[in-house]
């Protein structure tokens, strides 16, 4: 018997897993596609080469549909969670003093940390190279490859931005790590090829690429800021899959997300239960919630207004300065970087902080 003639306009039937490759290949590209307008774009390394979104997009769609279309045909489970794993094992200093892990180190226990007197804390800006900030906070006359050792003298972190964009090689990260003092710390945005093309779900190798790198840093990378894209929803499964994979990297980690369904009491006690934490964001533009749910807190600050071109009020500066103290009563570490880098505005509001917070 003769099939069902399709009209003139109707679309072939399709499988499950074409309804998914298609579903993938459309987050992947609006995601990547949308950083180009929207996100702080940034070349840390003071080389010039930023790969554009669409040139990294060109060439990862295809690794994406291909592993995509394998595990839509085997349809293996993500691996249920454990109490035991975790992305970060509590750091159990007994000083002010946060114990960062060096490579190679066994990490300290997962047991509870011992009472601190005092967390430690590092504010900072997000990102340090920009041309708009000669003659605000650089020099005019200071030539850009020393424009880290003058941001060094003024802050103990900065975020680098960089990995996130295009992945250094080990040894950028060797020069950055040679470049500030002993007690200097970076956080490292995580590349985005993990956070919004493969969204968590990758493998060993891609693993190894950027963590293996930023290993470069040594004993000066204290913490991996996974930033998401905003059309990622909370899943669980997911999510611990991929904190199984980097736990025996032994780094501190935070997550951004950019979707409120991150923020449910559900979502923040499977954080809670591997000590990451809940990255708190300050903007009008995407949800937050002021939550702790590691032995640190993790925050960044994009503007109170017009994203990364809008300054804080001492009154805004002073309700934060308030909650740091806390925290730090609390044992708890603040790592505290502000993206509001148009006009200059985050290096004079990351030192007003500090003041406002000592």
């Amino acid at each position: 018997m003769k099939g069902r003639r399709r009209r003139s306009g109707e679309r072939r039937p399709r499988g499950p897993v074409a309804r998914s490759l298609r579903e993938v290949v459309a987050d992947v590209a609006e995601d990547v596609l949308e950083l180009t307008a929207k996100e702080d774009h940034r070349d840390d390394d003071g080389d010039g080469d930023d790969r554009d979104d669409e040139g990294v997009l060109h060439e990862t769609l295809a690794v994406v549909v291909t592993e995509e279309a394998q595990n839509v045909q085997s349809n293996p489970p993500f691996p249920r969670d454990s109490p035991h794993d975790c992305a970060a094992a509590p750091h159990g200093a007994t000083s002010g003093k946060a114990v960062l892990p060096r490579a190679g180190e066994p990490a300290p226990g997962t047991g509870a940390a011992p009472a601190r007197s005092v967390g430690e804390l590092r504010i900072g800006t997000s990102g340090y190279v920009y041309p708009h900030w000669k003659g605000r906070f650089y020099p005019r006359s200071l030539p850009q490859r020393e424009w880290l050792g003058h941001y060094a003298r003024y802050f103990d972190t900065v975020e680098l931005n960089n990995p996130f964009y295009r992945q250094p090689e080990r040894a950028q990260f060797e020069r950055w790590r040679r470049a500030v003092p002993d007690d200097f710390r970076y956080a490292v945005k995580l590349n985005r090829f993990i956070t919004h093309i493969k969204r968590l779900k990758v493998g060993a190798d891609s693993v190894e690429r950027s963590y293996g790198t930023l290993g470069g840093l040594g004993p000066k990378a204290a913490v991996v800021l996974v930033q998401l894209p905003p059309r990622m929803k909370f899943d669980a499964d997911r999510l611990i899959a991929f904190l199984k994979l980097v736990s025996r990297r032994r780094r501190r980690h935070a997550i951004e997300p950019r979707d409120s369904s991150w923020l449910t009491d559900d979502a923040l006690e499977v954080l809670r239960r591997r000590g990451v934490a809940l990255c708190l964001i300050d903007t009008p533009h995407w949800p937050s919630r002021v939550a702790t749910t590691a032995d640190f807190v993790y925050l960044r600050f994009h503007g109170p207004g017009e994203k990364y071109a809008s300054a804080y009020t001492d009154a805004m500066l002073r309700t934060w300065a308030e909650r740091i103290r806390e925290w730090r009563r609390q044992g708890l570490d603040v790592f505290a970087y502000f993206n509001n880098d148009e006009g200059g505005h985050a290096p004079r509001d990351a030192l007003r902080l500090r003041d406002l917070a000592s």
